[in-house]
């Protein structure tokens, strides 16, 4: 059954067959074999494997990424115009040559090494052997420099024999996405391309912005020229070079540019034959729809009277200047229309899921193939919008503050009847076509029992179906990895971008940032190091110490440390890779307590590439605080009394409600029985205070516990004693800022050593609150024959200043008994 996915339009117009016209122009052959071989014979790239992609849509695939599909599986090099070559189909990407007076200029080698080298070699078969005399690349995205070494080499980069321009900031946003977050990225980019899915009308058929990832080597090698300012002009071999700063649009780092010789117009990534990604799904920072409209409408008005085409590094190009003009401003007004519309229903109260459940685009944009959602699409491009603006949070109270999905399944299948009623009744609304909601449903069922078969076969089941369905490229790929790991496993990362010349191009605060990041906090929390770095080739110094958890630098620093380290500035490909003997081979030398380098090492913890995404992690179900009486796991910290237990967001405690209906008004709490020092940190609760229902007029007791977290053996404690006032209903109405402040997280072995200073406290919060309880009992004493006294009594608000709270007690004494006289 096929479904219609949240991009796609109710009529399609497939009697415009002009993009297939557009698609094969300019062709002037291909390789002989399409399959692309790395140095070890494996397969890299294979074009050929898209040619079952032909005649009538499947009726798995949707019609229209069918349709996209066939565009994007034509492989070759096209002429753009003479002296502009593209290769296309070899990459998720576009290689771009442009002939120069002596050798020719290439823009955005591709992913692989492999890959690039295969379509520079097919390039000089049908217009010579021209030698590569520099390289453009257009953004920050490793798919346009991850194959620059296939085309030139660092030596001759070095000799300045080829020169490299890129955007401004391009280095650093090359090297922190590929590597802050790139095991996780990488991990969820497996999904979005489907790398492991076999290629077929069941599985992959393709990204929409091209088929997929090739899976070669990554390479990068540093710019020699850095473009900044727009308009800025460069000659390149003779050949006269415009270009268009873009920055926060498709990329952090991105420009456009102009060949006036050719008049011809790159657009880099930024106007392309699909809805792009607002935030892609593997994960990036969220992009600005506002600027990237904004830098499309300055193209048009500075670029399309001296243009007669534009390509970009996807797809292919469009010739003639009133299709240009026609096409960049459809692609503006598209980006425009979402950013403005989303922002008005914001601003009338909807929400991210509901703005994308609601607003459709003008049927002038969906009537054109290019705004279709092959690869961004309107429902996530929303939700992005949204994010940017409003952050995660939707606004509503009730969600603030939710379970994890392993607690909420847990509960979830408790209410719902059992994981087995579930899925009797989730068959039946997946048999009405109900996939969505059949996905929702599911997803509770597998991750509280993820060995529960008919659950797991059943959403399967259903993710393929909503696969199938999707006019989005990668959603179908998403839906279907999805589909396969409940099958048959875990597939982890099949390809990642985190190369090794990207460690070699780490800056040495970039590899800082990298080492803090990697650190376990907890695990850290009693180291206490500082090492001083000397880099040998640079010059350059730095002090950084471990505290706290935090790993800070400090560029120059004249502090002593524990250890100082010399070494090149090639020892940190070592040394990020984890092996220090390594590091010492590579010139690496220390002086002083080489434990301070160790200790770093020790605690770090690198990223998971192959982290569950569908079933949930092995250590939510064995996880901190398990509740054996009621059977699940994976709450952070969890008394085992089963009674009304929550989580405490602002600390590492457990509160948990008491009712005591029948306790006498005078009674007190047994947590707040006087004893030893000792005995009160030994107890179960060390503090309660009561509280009267206005209503049923019930006391409780909100106790607050020694609470340990089995993964980082951390206590939390707090000595609070008072009572709340009425009619308050937050626990957190009962702590003090000096409280609260006080509330700490104490590795086991330093209790002991802290013990003193704490019984200190505790004799001082003692001694107020018996000369508060003192004043209190003469205060009740007193109010029978001064009446109002009682309000003041029940009020408590100088509960945790004692000598203060004596102090206006006492004057009021003193007015209610010049009152009774």
């Amino acid at each position: 059954m096929i479904v219609n996915s949240p991009s796609s339009a109710p009529d399609f117009p497939f009697d415009d067959t002009q993009d297939f016209i557009d698609v094969r122009r300019g062709f002037l052959g291909t390789l002989d074999s399409s399959k692309i071989l790395n140095a070890s014979g494996d397969v890299i790239w294979n074009a050929d494997a898209y040619t079952f992609v032909t005649g009538e849509a499947a009726a798995t695939v949707h019609p229209s990424l069918w349709r996209q599909s066939q565009l994007v599986a034509a492989h070759g090099l096209f002429e753009v115009v003479p002296g502009i070559y593209q290769g296309r189909g070899f990459d998720l990407s576009n290689i771009t040559f442009v002939e120069s007076d002596n050798g020719v200029i290439v823009i955005d080698p591709l992913i692989s090494t492999e890959t690039a080298a295969a379509a520079l070699e097919l390039y000089r078969e049908h217009r010579g052997d021209r030698a590569v005399v520099a390289v453009i690349y257009t953004h920050s995205h490793a798919d346009h420099f991850g194959g620059v070494k296939g085309v030139t080499t660092q030596a001759e980069v070095d000799a300045g024999t080829v020169a490299i321009y890129a955007p401004d900031g391009f280095m650093q946003h090359a090297i922190e996405e590929n590597l802050f977050a790139g095991t996780a990225m990488s991990r969820r980019a497996n999904y979005m391309y489907g790398v492991a899915l076999p290629i077929s009308a069941t599985g992959g058929v393709g990204a929409g912005l091209g088929q997929t990832t090739s899976r070669g080597t990554v390479s990068l090698i540093a710019p020699t020229v850095n473009i900044s300012i727009t308009g800025e002009t460069h000659v390149i071999d003779g050949v006269r070079v415009e270009f268009q700063m873009a920055p926060g649009t498709e990329a952090p780092s991105e420009m456009h540019f102009l060949f006036p010789d050719y008049r011809a117009l790159c657009m880099a990534e930024n106007a392309t034959h699909t809805l792009h990604n607002l935030l892609t799904l593997r994960g990036a920072v969220v992009r600005d729809p506002h600027i990237w409209s904004h830098y499309l409408t300055e193209a048009i008005a500075r670029y399309t009277d001296h243009a007669d085409v534009a390509f970009a590094s996807h797809h292919w190009p469009t010739w003639g200047k009133a299709n240009i003009v026609e096409f960049l401003s459809t692609q503006r007004d598209l980006y425009a229309y979402l950013h403005d519309q989303t922002l008005r229903m914001i601003n009338q109260g909807f929400t991210g899921s509901e703005i994308a459940e609601t607003l459709q685009l003008p049927p002038a944009l969906t009537s054109k193939w290019h705004t279709h959602g092959y690869y961004g699409s309107v429902s996530h491009n929303v939700k992005a919008i949204y994010q940017r603006y409003m952050g995660w949070y939707d606004g509503n109270p009730a969600r603030l503050w939710q379970h994890t999905p392993v607690d909420a399944a847990v509960r979830y299948v408790e209410y719902m009847g059992g994981a087995d009623s579930i899925v009797a009744k989730a068959q039946v609304s997946y048999d009405a076509g109900d996939y969505r909601w059949v996905a929702e449903v599911l997803d509770h069922v597998v991750f509280a029992e993820p060995d529960h078969a008919a659950g797991k076969a059943l959403l399967a089941d259903t993710l393929e179906q909503l696969g199938f369905g999707s006019e989005n490229g990668t959603w179908r790929s998403v839906y279907l990895s999805g589909a396969m790991e409940l099958r048959t496993g875990n597939f982890g990362s099949v390809q990642s971008t985190v190369s090794e010349d990207i460690l070699k191009s780490l800056s040495i605060t970039q590899f800082f940032d990298a080492f803090a990041i990697q650190i376990d906090g907890p695990k850290a929390w009693h180291i206490d190091s500082s090492i001083s770095w000397n880099f040998t080739d640079t010059g350059e110094t730095y002090r950084t110490t471990l505290k706290n958890g935090v790993l800070v630098y400090v560029a120059n620093s004249a502090l002593p440390s524990d250890l100082t380290l010399t070494l090149p500035h090639a020892a940190i490909l070592a040394l990020a890779a984890g092996s220090i003997e390594a590091a010492k081979q590579a010139g690496l030398t220390t002086a002083g307590d080489e434990t301070a380098l160790t200790s770093v090492f020790a605690v770090l913890s690198p990223g998971d590439p192959a982290f569950n995404i569908v079933t949930p992690d092995p250590d939510a179900l064995v996880g901190n605080g398990a509740c054996p009486r009621k059977g699940f796991r994976g709450l952070a910290a969890m008394c085992c009394t089963c009674s009304d237990e929550r989580q405490n967001p602002w600390g590492q405690i457990s509160i948990t409600s008491h009712p005591k209906n029948s306790a006498p008004r005078r009674e007190r709490s047994p947590a707040c029985a006087r004893g030893s020092a000792k005995r009160r940190r030994r107890s179960a609760g060390t503090c309660s205070a009561s509280r009267s229902s206005p209503t049923s007029r019930r006391r409780r007791s909100w106790k607050i516990r020694w609470v340990k977290n089995s993964s980082t053996s951390a206590w939390s404690w707090n000595s609070c004693c008072a009572r709340r006032r009425s009619g308050a209903r937050s626990p957190r109405a009962f702590f003090s800022p000096r409280e609260t402040s006080s509330i700490t997280a104490r590795p086991p072995r330093r209790r002991q050593a802290d013990e003193r200073r704490e019984e200190h406290t505790l004799r001082r919060d003692r001694r107020g609150r018996q000369l508060h309880r003192h004043q209190h009992r003469r205060h009740r004493r007193r109010r029978t024959a001064y009446g109002s006294g009682e309000r003041y009594l029940r009020c408590g608000r100088q509960r945790h200043e004692p000598a203060a709270a004596l102090e206006r007690i006492s004057g009021r004494d003193q007015e209610l008994r010049h009152h009774h006289v």
